[in-house]
């Protein structure tokens, strides 16, 4: 199995090295041709990769390299100097259902873009789940997904718990009133965050943005959450209330609000009911700092929520959970189908 991850690893450095690395214009001309080609000699014969299925997948992440070159070049007028590849994590899972394996490797890609318009290392950093299916007889992949695109949230729901401390039953009418209404009475009220506190949220988000923070707890879809502990470092102040509510914000040991943990209900409270955020004019004026969220043009509720923090070119680079993601530039982001609500704090 480390054969297999260590393979796609190579493969996947592969990949961005030809078509994010310099001048790909070639590959635009044709990039279903290009990415076949390359990946066809990229995988060696007799390779664990050497299946259909793992073709297929890595021609389209080809392809969609090429696009993002294009964009990276042409309209942001950025460069990426380098890119490695390495394995995060490998994890494997019999499936008794469909008589299969999944394994799924956490692959850690980093892309430096040189010094950002601050004068800071701008490295655009993901770490992305590769999900193969194994045929349980022949040990053949049968699919590969590449999860490059964060959950989607759903609205009115709580995301489950997956780590993190382990909030006890309350067993007093105080630890009651904690986990239903986050405590007594209010912190001091929060408004617009200085330059110097928003630097602190940047600063929270590029520590934690891959080595989570142990205190908190954290969730499958864990982007609102990562988002309310950088703003908690940076200044915003408890709001106590019914944890349903969309006019509280706040996490104990023993719960959080709705508005803590989910995209839509963090909207409602720092825009609508706070007052604590105002609406950039377009998200290429988010400043560091500074929060953006989206939702498709299908859904009515926002599904994700990320930190500014950097610009590289003008261009705003977003920090996130769900995929931990570091410094990824604005126009990656971008899609036909998303609404974006750029939140200056």
């Amino acid at each position: 199995m480390n054969a297999f991850a260590e393979d796609l690893a190579q493969a996947v450095e592969s990949l961005n090295k030809e078509f994010l690395v310099g001048d790909a214009q070639t590959a635009s001309a044709n990039p279903q041709d290009a990415a076949s080609s390359l990946v066809d000699t990229t995988i060696k014969k007799e390779s664990p990769l050497d299946a259909p299925a793992i073709r297929e997948s890595l021609s389209q992440e080809a392809v969609r390299l090429i696009g993002s070159q294009r964009v990276l070049t042409e309209e942001d007028g950025i460069e990426i100097e380098s890119t490695s590849v390495s394995v995060d994590s490998v994890d494997v899972e019999e499936s008794s259902q469909t008589s299969s394996t999944i394994v799924t490797v956490d692959l850690h890609i980093i892309r430096d873009m040189g010094k950002d318009d601050f004068g800071e290392n701008a490295a655009w950093e993901e770490v992305i789940p590769y999900v193969t299916r194994l045929n349980e007889t022949t040990g053949i992949p049968m699919s590969l997904d590449i999860m490059n695109e964060p959950e989607d949230q759903v609205e009115g729901q709580d995301p489950i718990q997956i780590d993190g401390p382990v909030a006890p039953t309350p067993s007093t009418p105080e630890e009651q009133e904690l986990y239903e209404y986050g405590g007594p009475r209010d912190e001091v009220e929060t408004r617009g965050l200085s330059a110097a506190n928003r630097a602190k949220v940047s600063r929270y988000a590029k520590k934690h943005w891959k080595n989570y923070n142990k205190n908190y707890r954290r969730f499958g879809q864990d982007c609102t959450n990562f988002a309310s502990q950088a703003l908690r470092a940076g200044g915003w102040k408890h709001k106590t209330g019914y944890y349903k509510s969309t006019s509280a914000w706040w996490y104990n040991r023993l719960n959080q609000s709705r508005s803590w943990v989910n995209a839509e209900y963090f909207y409602q409270f720092a825009l609508k009911k706070s007052k604590r955020t105002s609406m950039h004019s377009s998200p290429g004026k988010l400043r560091t700092g500074d929060i953006l969220q989206y939702r498709t043009k299908r859904d009515k509720a926002k599904s994700h929520t990320m930190i500014t923090t950097g610009r590289k070119k003008g261009q705003p680079l977003l920090t996130y959970h769900t995929r931990d993601t570091l410094n990824k530039p604005l126009s990656q982001i971008r899609k036909p189908n998303r609404i974006l609500y750029p939140h200056k704090v």
